[in-house]
């Protein structure tokens, strides 16, 4: 057992210390927010300079067809792009060349978490809860029984259950597609959620002030995760294959083996604010800014998620 422990520790101090972190062609003249992809083509959405999209993983970045520049959270729905804005959900048919804004029962509530789901697509908001849609956006019914509070930061599904990450009120569960929630916080020490993963069977909930927590039994109760972390405020938790990443206040971190132990992976990042992550073909992409409204994002190209560890571009 102990020389297993050493090799995970061993493996993931060499992990950390070849990571590499270089700015990517743009986007850089807003804060990047949010990332998603659509097949081949990834989108930025952004404060201040609308959407934007890379056909070439990010080595060089394009203006979308939305008009709209103070952009949310972004999502995909089958082939289908979306984007919460000030005005509505904007919905794209054919990868962000043009895009409809639908506006029906969801007005300018500006989402900033999706999700979907056998026919029903899901979106959180920061102040008016969850909104459930059937036909593909065009139009949305809220679904907040029983949340205690509407602040909603994140939405995750597993299987047939979907996950709501609250400010305020921790996690919440609903296994009839939004109809209720139950509140899920045992062992949960931190109801100020900022973000949820599913990996596997695994729930991972990443928190403002205490870290990580880890739930193996669909929510019914949750373990504090973070051996390894030097910092506790988490802004972002994403999943490459079997392998674990999270952006925290201080520098992005990996585990190798469900989030039992973490080292940091962003030797050399510059010293930035980090605003939003996403992992995608064997690269990481992180949003940032300098705490103004000037935004670079920054990808690995020599770090992997596979093998030994040694990312490639």
């Amino acid at each position: 057992m102990k020389k297993q422990i050493l090799s995970i520790l061993l493996t993931l101090s060499v992990f950390a210390v070849k990571a590499q972190w270089h700015a990517t062609a743009g986007p850089e003249a807003g804060v990047v927010v949010g990332f998603t992809s659509n097949g081949s083509t990834l989108f930025a959405s952004t404060l201040n300079n609308g959407l934007l999209l890379s056909t070439n993983n990010g080595s060089t970045w394009q203006p979308s067809g939305l008009k709209n520049k103070m952009l949310g959270g972004l999502g995909v729905n089958g082939t289908d792009v979306l984007v919460g804005t000030q005005s509505g959900v904007a919905v794209s048919t054919d990868n962000g060349l043009t895009w409809t804004l639908d506006t029906i029962g969801i007005g300018k509530k500006s989402p900033a978490t999706f999700v979907s789901s056998s026919g029903n697509l899901y979106a959180g908001t920061a102040s008016y809860g969850v909104f459930r849609s059937t036909n593909n956006g065009n139009s949305w019914t809220a679904v907040n029984t029983g949340l205690t509070t509407k602040s909603v930061s994140a939405l995750a599904l597993n299987g047939t259950n979907l996950f709501a990450g609250t400010g305020g009120g921790g996690i919440f569960l609903s296994t009839n597609n939004g109809a209720s929630w139950t509140s899920v916080n045992t062992g949960l020490t931190d109801l100020y959620v900022s973000t949820l993963e599913v990996n596997g069977n695994n729930i991972f909930a990443g928190t403002l002030n205490s870290g990580i927590f880890l739930s193996t039994n669909n929510g019914a109760s949750w373990s504090a995760v973070n051996t390894g972390l030097t910092q506790l405020s988490v802004i972002k938790i994403s999943s490459g294959g079997s392998n674990l990443f999270a952006a925290l206040d201080s520098g992005i971190f990996f585990s190798a083996n469900n989030g039992a132990n973490w080292a940091m992976l962003s030797s050399g990042f510059p010293d930035r604010y980090i605003n939003s992550f996403y992992v995608k073909n064997n690269t990481l992409f992180i949003g940032t800014s300098d705490g103004t409204s000037v935004g670079i994002t920054y990808r690995s190209i020599d770090t992997g998620l596979t093998g030994n560890f040694v990312i490639q571009d």
